[in-house]
């Protein structure tokens, strides 16, 4: 009895260490799609890594623009009307000045459309608004007529008003060459 014991023991032993070879050896090969897409999924990994390093690098590392950086303005070509649409106004208070002074812009090509009083009567010294340009071209064409010095056209950009430049005639307006004889 005690040997068929010992060979049961021994059969049983035998055979389990027979068939963990087989589990082994039955392992399925990999398919060629299951192996592509293995290498796409490494091939994804490498690149999402590689995006994370490059922000990471750029975020913690990168160039930090200044605090008080102002966008540089954009380069706009003006078009600019033949004949401006002027307007004046009376800033000193002194009765027809302005009617003589869009005489003086009409004989010399300007399109007067409106002469009133500013504002005030307190103006000392005559200037000019240029309503359309940066650039003040229409106010440096009406000052350069009237004989307002350069220093004082003002851009004040407008599009409600149909017109490109103001006048205000201040104080000084005896200076001017419209009133000059």
């Amino acid at each position: 009895m005690k040997r068929r014991r010992v060979q049961t023991t021994r059969k049983k032993t035998v055979r389990s260490s027979r068939k963990k070879v087989k589990a082994r050896a039955k392992k399925p090969p990999v398919s060629f799609s299951e192996m592509v897409l293995n290498w796409l999924l490494v091939l994804l990994a490498v690149v999402i890594v590689g995006f994370l390093a490059s922000w990471a690098w750029r975020f913690f590392a990168g160039e930090k623009a200044p605090a008080s950086s102002v966008p540089a303005p954009e380069k706009t070509v003006e078009v600019l009307r033949e004949v401006p649409r002027v307007e004046v106004r009376n800033g000193c208070g002194v009765s027809g000045i302005a009617a003589k002074t869009a005489d003086y812009l009409r004989r010399h090509g300007f399109d007067v459309v409106n002469t009133e009083n500013y504002r005030s009567f307190d103006v000392d010294s005559s200037f000019v608004i240029d309503r359309q340009s940066l650039s003040r071209a229409y106010g440096k064409k009406v000052a350069e007529v009237l004989g307002i010095p350069l220093q004082r056209v003002q851009p004040v950009l407008s599009d409600d008003l149909e017109l490109e430049v103001t006048v205000v005639l201040g104080k000084d307006y005896r200076l001017l060459k419209a009133f000059k004889k």
